[in-house]
């Protein structure tokens, strides 16, 4: 895990998919806003906010983080397609 403050640059894991590398990184390397092209995402808009808060802010509220965390979470949950259904067989 990468702390915001200790390294803003980072990307995380999350905002990855649908990521175009600009550069290669090495393997272990933290990723930065740098090395990629991000394409435009609410999750990403959420971490926008959240990243301002987080170097704006002298403490860092958890509960903050946590509500950040749940968005970007929910957000997820909302972008996956729905789960297929099996089909049933009617009974004889």
């Amino acid at each position: 895990a990468v702390e915001i403050r200790q390294n803003p640059a980072h990307v995380p894991i999350c905002l990855l998919s649908g990521a175009l590398l600009r550069r290669s990184v090495a393997p272990g390397q933290v990723i930065s806003f740098d090395d990629v092209e991000l394409p435009e995402s609410r999750a990403l808009a959420i971490y926008r906010e959240l990243l301002a808060e987080a170097l704006a802010l002298p403490g860092l509220a958890p509960s903050a983080l946590e509500s950040a965390a749940k968005s970007l979470i929910d957000e997820a949950g909302a972008a996956a397609p729905p789960a297929r259904k099996k089909p049933t067989r009617p009974r004889r």
